[in-house]
Parts: C-alpha cells; sequence; structure tokens
C-alpha cells in the first residue's frame, strides 16, 4: 500500500478536523479522523483502535499538535 495524498491534501483535512463540530457526534467522528491521520502519518506510536478518546484529548495519542 502507498500514500497517494499530497501533504497539502492531508493538511487540509488535518485542519478541517482540528475546527469545531456542531455536534458531539461530529466531533468524535473529527477525532477518529486526526487520530487516524496522525498514526498514518507516524506522528502517533498508538494506533487508533488501541487507543481512547480520553489519551486523546489528553495529548497522549500524538507526539506533537501538527505534522505541517
Amino acid at each position: 500500500m502507498k500514500t497517494v495524498r499530497t501533504d497539502s491534501e492531508i493538511s487540509r483535512v488535518e485542519n478541517w478536523a482540528l475546527t469545531s463540530g456542531e455536534n458531539f457526534r461530529d466531533a468524535e467522528f473529527r477525532e477518529g479522523v486526526l487520530a487516524l491521520l496522525y498514526w498514518l502519518i507516524g506522528e502517533s506510536r498508538i494506533a487508533p483502535d488501541e487507543g481512547s478518546s480520553e489519551e486523546f484529548r489528553a495529548g497522549r495519542y500524538y507526539r506533537k499538535s501538527t505534522h505541517i
């Protein structure tokens, strides 16, 4: 498997996910998107299926706040 998205495309989706959602369910979805992005690009040590929302919000899910 190879990555076919550019850094700018990944950054665009990251920025979308960082914006506040309209409701709790939307916020959870966006957190999941960020967790997956950070794991795929190597900023997270924990795969999304191995961590929790509480870890993500506490900042233990990834090494730094943004990658670009």
